[in-house]
């Protein structure tokens, strides 16, 4: 349980603890039960492109925490793989849009659900009461990031 003396400081390193585990844990299972070859950060790309279709190579780059050209290397590779098109921006001709093709779509859902059903045993083996303490817990986490 928690201490009462508790530190934002300790939170924090927490988190940065505890999501390098989780997403190991979920490219692990990905790898052993399904034929989709994606990373964890083609993964997040996917997951973000299927809440921003019509999103800028920049924009992506931004939530990814990557530089532009690190970013144009992956959608290069996953245009080829046939889960991202590009397309020219109509009001900026400089500029391409991303989106998922329906392929990608698919392939982000069978991860997204996959993903759901691996984590879903592991709170499964919890007590109730732990897993409610985790829920509320991401919640907070998630609102408090969302209002930055």
């Amino acid at each position: 349980m928690l201490s009462t003396d508790i530190t934002a400081e300790a939170c924090a390193a927490e988190v940065m603890e505890t999501m390098p585990v989780v997403l190991h844990f979920i490219r692990r299972r990905l790898r052993s039960q399904t034929d989709v070859d994606l990373s964890i950060p083609q993964i997040r790309a996917l997951s973000y492109l299927s809440r921003h279709p019509r999103s800028s190579l920049s924009e992506l780059a931004d939530y990814l925490g990557v530089s532009n050209a690190a970013s144009s290397s992956m959608i290069e590779r996953m245009v080829q793989k046939k889960l991202v098109i590009r397309q020219d921006d109509p009001q900026e001709r400089r500029c391409v849009e991303l989106s998922l093709t329906e392929f990608g779509r698919a392939q982000y859902e069978i991860v997204r659900k996959l993903s759901v059903d691996e984590l879903a045993k592991v709170f499964n083996r919890m007590p109730e009461r732990k897993m409610r303490i985790i829920y509320e817990g991401l919640s907070l986490l998630r609102d408090a990031f969302v209002q930055e």
